[in-house]
């Protein structure tokens, strides 16, 4: 069963599908079409960019952490008051828990 909104839809569909326009309405509407599709793409072109900086910049910054922390910590790794993970477990394995029932 349709509903109230779908008959009016369908009605305005086939009411459309009658209609045939001349050529020189078919024409002139395809030239508009032009136009318009011309006009977007030339604007489009012609916006300066404001995301490519931004973006550029954040890549770089994420490729200079990329290489610069891993070589830091590399090279901190031999201090000796940097903290290792045999301390981690030590601390954890001395550490008295609570357990709540």
């Amino acid at each position: 069963m349709q509903n109230h909104e779908e008959r009016e839809i369908l009605r305005i569909a086939e009411r459309l599908a009658e209609i045939k326009p001349n050529d020189e309405s078919t024409r002139r509407s395809i030239q508009r079409t032009r136009v318009t599709l011309q006009d977007q793409i030339t604007r489009n072109l012609s916006r300066p960019r404001r995301t490519a900086l931004p973006l550029r910049i954040a890549v770089g910054l994420a490729v200079v952490v990329g290489i610069v922390g891993p070589v830091a910590w590399l090279f901190s790794s031999g201090n000796e008051s940097s903290l290792v993970f045999a301390d981690v477990q030590k601390r954890i394995s001395t550490t008295r828990t609570v357990t709540f029932f």
